[in-house]
């Protein structure tokens, strides 16, 4: 009886890119915005690079912010 041995072609390591950017999701969005700018948030739309959030402030002004989802700056949208 003989015995053959054969060799494994060779196996690619499964390495998780560390440039994967990490996002924020739309929870974190608004808690963020709320911290900043207090009041009921009314709209919530996510777009490619950043969250849309409708907020109604106290004194009954509606305001527009962008929460970028990379790194959760909060800007307002001048549309």
């Amino acid at each position: 009886m003989s015995t053959h041995l054969y060799a494994a072609p060779p196996v690619e390591p499964v390495v998780k890119s560390a440039a994967k950017s990490t996002s924020i999701g739309k929870r974190q969005a608004v808690q963020i915005v709320k911290k900043e700018y207090p009041g009921q948030v009314l709209k919530v739309k996510e777009k490619d690079s950043h969250f849309k959030v409708r907020v109604l402030q106290s004194q009954g002004h509606v305001i527009d912010l962008n929460v970028n989802k990379t790194d959760g700056k909060v800007k307002k949208d001048n549309d």
